[in-house]
């Protein structure tokens, strides 16, 4: 069944297909949770077939409804965890479907709804990490809350509280950049984390180390032969902020990321612009 409604996401043509073979998959798990309300499994599997539709549904380009069934996703597992709190594949679920939300607000804009998701997803992600530290899921999990929280916190102006998100951030990315020091991805996300910390210090001294290690960084895997061109973006930009030029900071590939750009002499006045454009959103949709 889910063979089927994957198949007629991506046509168009296919619509009344599709609307007809999601109303049978959803039907199909629907029918086994209610014929066992005790099953978490069955629970589980039915909140996955929310999700699952919903991200076709958006591959398909139907936002609106794809979020629909986001949150429905999210609602039974919302009330699974309430349940069963405990249960450790109820709660990795839950983190995986705030992950998407969180995700879809920052891409909608939605500074509030993403932080305030992020905020949700932290505690989460860590329980799981406490009862699992090897597993790299959580650390990862946690990572994207930090950064994510740190990216939202400076464009509200919040600067201490981003500095340290970011800080945990790297912190994080550091503790897997060590657990695999042959990954050149990591390494480049390390030397992200290191930028981002930049964006967000106050100190002199501290900005300057922050772009000389994600600098360092950089060399090394050009010394190496691992250098992508993300790294080598991440080191042009560096350095042009070093030189005090403006510094744009270079995306992650993760669905929450910082990507605002700043130089040493903007700080104060793009602080208070991005300050005032959600005080007027704010007020926009004030009733």
């Amino acid at each position: 069944m889910s063979d089927a409604a994957y198949v007629c996401a991506s046509d168009a043509s296919h619509v009344y297909a599709r609307l007809d073979a999601e109303r049978r998959w959803l039907d199909a798990a629907r029918a086994r949770a209610e014929a066992s309300p005790a099953d978490v499994s069955a629970a589980l599997a039915l909140a996955s077939v929310h999700g699952a539709i919903g991200t076709m549904t958006f591959a398909a380009g139907d936002t609106g409804r794809a979020q629909a069934f986001f949150q429905d996703e999210l609602a039974i597992l919302d009330a699974l965890h309430a349940a069963h709190g405990p249960d450790e594949r109820v709660t990795a679920a839950l983190v995986d479907a705030l992950g998407v939300q969180a995700q879809l607000a920052d891409e909608g804009g939605q500074m509030g709804v993403c932080l305030a998701t992020l905020q949700k997803m932290l505690p989460l992600a860590e329980s799981l990490h406490q009862a699992h530290p090897e597993d790299d899921e959580w650390v990862r999990a946690m990572s994207l809350c930090h950064n994510g929280m740190g990216r939202m916190h400076r464009q509200l102006g919040d600067t201490e509280s981003a500095a340290r998100h970011f800080a945990s951030d790297l912190r994080l990315i550091s503790l897997l950049c060590e657990r695999h020091p042959e990954d050149a991805s990591l390494c480049t996300e390390r030397a992200i984390a290191h930028f981002n910390a930049y964006l967000a210090a106050v100190d002199p001294v501290q900005e300057s180390e922050h772009l000389q290690a994600a600098i360092r960084i950089v060399d090394d895997l050009e010394s190496a032969r691992r250098a992508d061109s993300t790294a080598l973006e991440v080191r042009r930009r560096a350095r042009s902020a070093l030189t005090t030029k403006p510094a744009a900071a270079p995306r992650r590939r993760d669905p929450v990321q910082d990507a605002s750009s700043r130089s040493a002499d903007d700080r104060t006045s793009r602080r208070a612009w991005l300050v005032a454009r959600v005080d007027e959103e704010l007020r926009r949709r004030r009733p």
